[in-house]
């Protein structure tokens, strides 16, 4: 009994109690311990997880960006190009004219009155100011003919004439011989038919040299615009080639690179885990985006062609195969032509003789074949309606397709005190950061549409030439076919109401033109910048000359230099007119406005996709070029940009 009492807890149980307190507590503690650590460890991979993939979202989106900013600057170098042609028809082909142009180089060497204003008439309208409108192109003009004709002689006085197919030269007729005046009128005679020789002899070639001149830029314009277009479809083809995956500039793979990005930001278990998952999104080639099996020079949906049809004239001659010695005084007839074929399946044909050299069909070039054989090569290549080489000013990008990289990827970390293996999943979205591909035509695109919509008056540049799908589309209207809005010109800056027709550009681009020459009268300012003394220590012989620009037609393949710009061809270095042209398609306003310039592309981009993408997708080397002014091979030259124009 005594024992009993002793050890009353015993029988009540209290310590007990107390024990299994504690270890419920500690249990409850041990409990929540594990769960402080599960919940933790989630959110830290979690979290891991997410930073991972936007760490790969950002990448993909840097890869897609690099490529649209290679694609931008491109973009942009056809519209230097496009740039470098209508300066070409404007400034060189209309500065021989002495009625109407702003800028008198004979006698005065100063602008006209009243012209030094950023103003151009309607001819329609005014036609007492001259034809700045759709003037024909003529460069048989002193400087430019110094070795073919006299000091002082010009087939182009009356380019700027809006009446110049009314305009005749009239040629002295041999005079009739009196029996009183035998031997002075028979000398008197002779030195008439030399002279009639002469004239007939420069007669037969103004056309011919008009005609190849201007084919020549324009050829050169559309063999520099093809491999350009060309190189933009290759590059865009291959961002939307698959929804899963891309080639980046480098040639390397952009899942690739971003999965390797991804794996490298995880935490070790979500490394490790088994169930680790990656998927990679393009935009790009999704959703109606993607790549239409076609020919591969044609971009994707997300880029569409800004396709024109630009009518060019040039001053021709008429009635050159008169009758040397006649008593009937020669008349020589100015007829402006449009380089539009009448035949285009057979540039032989006589109906073609409304659009080439009246020389190249009345026998008077058969003995200069090479004069002839030249004709032949530009009609051929150079047709407004050829389809590969088509005229493009551009590429305008569709808004309706957005250029995204998007990432999702999922793990199942082991987790200590988890009950199960978790699945984690992340998704992140990142849009490339950069630039723009470049200016709409029209200043509406509607969902659903191919290409910006509108009218004339809804273009952004307001001088670029009408958009024109097709041939059909253009040939369905007379007045749509004969629009001088088909005329080449740009604008300069945003709202630009003239282009080159402008007075003041033509006259003070003009003013530099004739002051390439060394020689008086055409030079009437002194060298006085570093620019101008180096014009004038391009050449041996006094510039500017038709031969600087004798290979810029060249083929692609055969053009190695991958230069349309023109060159001292006789002493194989710059030459004066070469920096002109540079000053003349170099950024204005508009292109800042507009476009993404890269500065530096050779270093930049160039390089990157000469030795990367462009072998991966089996480009030929020779559609990569680099920006105008450069010069492939030329130590100097070859690394030629934008920030050395």
């Amino acid at each position: 009994m005594k024992l009993l009492k002793s050890n009353k807890s015993l029988l009540t149980g209290n310590k007990g109690q107390v024990a299994l307190f504690v270890a419920l507590i500690f249990q409850v503690l041990f409990l929540f311990f594990a769960m402080i650590v599960n919940v933790g460890l989630v959110v830290h991979h979690k979290i891991n997880l997410q930073n991972s993939v936007d760490m790969a979202a950002y990448y993909g989106a840097m890869k897609q960006a690099e490529l649209l900013n290679s694609i931008a600057h491109i973009n942009y170098q056809m519209r230097q190009s496009w740039k470098l042609l209508a300066w070409r028809y404007r400034v060189i082909g209309s500065a021989g004219d002495e009625q109407f142009h702003p800028y008198v180089h004979l006698p005065t060497g100063l602008i006209r009155q009243g012209m030094d204003q950023e103003f151009s008439n309607d001819p329609k309208t005014n036609s007492g100011q001259g034809n700045f409108m759709n003037p024909p192109f003529c460069v048989t003009y002193n400087p430019f003919n110094e070795g073919i004709v006299p000091n002082g002689e010009t087939t182009c006085k009356h380019s700027l004439d809006p009446n110049v197919a009314a305009r005749a030269i009239h040629l002295f007729k041999p005079p009739a011989i009196h029996a009183n005046f035998i031997s002075f009128a028979k000398a008197t005679k002779q030195i008439t038919i030399n002279m009639q020789k002469a004239a007939q002899n420069r007669c037969i070639i103004v056309g011919p040299f008009n005609y190849i001149t201007i084919g020549r830029f324009m050829l050169a314009y559309q063999l520099d615009q093809y491999t350009r277009r060309v190189t933009i479809s290759r590059i865009s083809r291959n961002m939307s080639q698959s929804i899963n995956d891309f080639w980046d500039i480098d040639g390397g793979s952009v899942k690739d690179g971003s999965e390797e990005t991804f794996k490298r930001n995880l935490s070790e278990a979500n490394k490790e885990s088994s169930g680790l998952t990656f998927k990679l999104y393009n935009s790009l080639a999704d959703k109606g985006c993607g790549n239409i099996p076609s020919d591969n020079e044609a971009p994707p949906p997300w880029l569409s062609e800004i396709r024109v049809f630009p009518m060019v004239y040039y001053l021709d001659l008429k009635n050159c195969d008169f009758t040397i010695g006649s008593t009937k005084q020669p008349t020589l007839d100015y007829v402006p032509k449009s380089f539009d074929l009448k035949n285009i399946s057979n540039v032989d044909s006589a109906d073609n003789e409304i659009s080439m050299p009246y020389s190249y069909f009345n026998g008077k070039l058969n003995n200069n074949p090479g004069l002839k054989e030249k004709i032949k090569y530009i009609a051929q290549s150079m047709s407004l309606y050829n389809d590969r080489y088509r005229f493009v000013v551009g590429f305008e990008k569709n808004p309706w397709c957005e250029a995204y990289v998007g990432i999702k990827a999922s793990s199942n970390p082991k987790i200590p005190f988890a009950p199960s293996d978790l699945t984690l999943t992340a998704t992140s979205f990142a849009k490339p950061f950069g630039g723009r591909i470049g200016p709409w035509y029209y200043k509406n695109w509607s969902k659903g549409t191919p290409e910006s919509t509108g009218g004339p008056t809804d273009r952004i540049d307001e001088q670029l030439p009408l958009r024109v799908k097709d041939i059909a589309t253009l040939q369905s209207d007379e007045k749509f076919y004969a629009n001088p809005l088909r005329i080449a010109n740009y604008s300069k800056y945003i709202g630009d109401p003239y282009g080159l027709r402008s007075w003041r550009s033509l006259a003070y681009m003009t003013k530099a033109l004739y002051n390439l020459n060394s020689k008086s009268p055409y030079r009437n300012v002194s060298p006085i910048t570093a620019t101008d003394n180096k014009i004038l220590g391009t050449r041996s012989q006094a510039a500017p000359r038709i031969e600087d620009w004798s290979t810029i037609d060249a083929g692609v393949d055969e053009n190695k230099e991958k230069d349309i710009l023109a060159w001292n061809n006789e002493d194989d270095k710059e030459s004066g007119m070469r920096e002109l042209e540079i000053a003349a398609l170099a950024p204005d306003q508009f292109d800042l406005a507009y476009y993404s310039i890269e500065p530096n592309f050779y270093a930049n981009y160039y390089k990157k996709l000469r030795d990367g993408l462009i072998k991966k997708i089996g480009l030929d080397e020779q559609f990569l070029r680099p920006d105008l002014g450069a010069r492939v091979g030329d130590p100097k030259l070859e690394k030629f940009s934008v920030k050395d124009q």
